[in-house]
């Protein structure tokens, strides 16, 4: 949320306030994913078991983040 304001507060244009959230939808996805692939491997997972996990975990999360680009679009088709 403070990414938004920060960069409506700067006035930055629509494909950089995209891209800024692309950034940290990505970035946030890449930490949670890290994070559960360390507990999984932690409990002494097998590794492949531990990866295949791990990358279902980040590709889910990429497409749930993805569903909120329509709601980046022009104002006459941006999501209601």
């Amino acid at each position: 949320m403070a990414l938004i304001v920060g960069l409506d507060a700067a006035t930055a244009t629509r494909p950089t306030i995209v891209a800024g959230l692309l950034v940290v939808a990505l970035a946030d996805n890449l930490t949670d994913s890290l994070g559960v692939h360390i507990y999984q491997e932690s409990e002494q997972l097998e590794a492949r078991k531990a990866f295949v996990a791990t990358s279902r975990n980040f590709a889910a999360r990429v497409v749930v983040a993805l569903t909120f680009a329509p709601c980046a679009a022009p104002p006459d088709r941006r999501c209601k």
